[in-house]
């Protein structure tokens, strides 16, 4: 499973985008419940200033592994987060959900450019 969303607004660099992940009020904002303490940052990469982050949160609902890969990025002056989730009985594999992500931001910004 796969949503999009995108927001108009600056977007930080990866680098702060990292840190601010990984404080209580940016895993607030990873939360579906916005609860902090219901996500768990496993692992956070950047990849030419698009940062991924590999998250468990408890707040997903009964159908999806908790297990999730984000990418956060800017695309033309909006704020985009694309989130990939495996279905509950089958979570996504750590390297194979990262590598479908890459090629879900890489298709997004080719047709944004088209």
């Amino acid at each position: 499973m796969v949503s999009v969303e995108a927001e108009a607004g600056a977007l930080p660099n990866g680098a702060t985008l990292q840190k601010f992940f990984a404080t209580e009020a940016g895993r607030s904002a990873l939360a579906q419940n916005g609860r902090a303490e219901s996500v768990r940052v496993i692992e956070s990469r950047m990849v030419d200033g698009q940062v991924y982050l590999r998250c468990s949160d408890e707040s997903i609902g009964a159908a999806a592994a908790p297990e999730t890969w984000r990418a956060i990025f800017g695309l033309d002056g909006r704020f985009v987060s694309i989130s990939l989730y495996g279905p509950a009985d089958e979570p996504i594999d750590s390297e194979k959900g990262f590598d479908a992500l890459v090629e879900q931001v890489r298709k997004l910004r080719a047709a944004n450019r088209a």
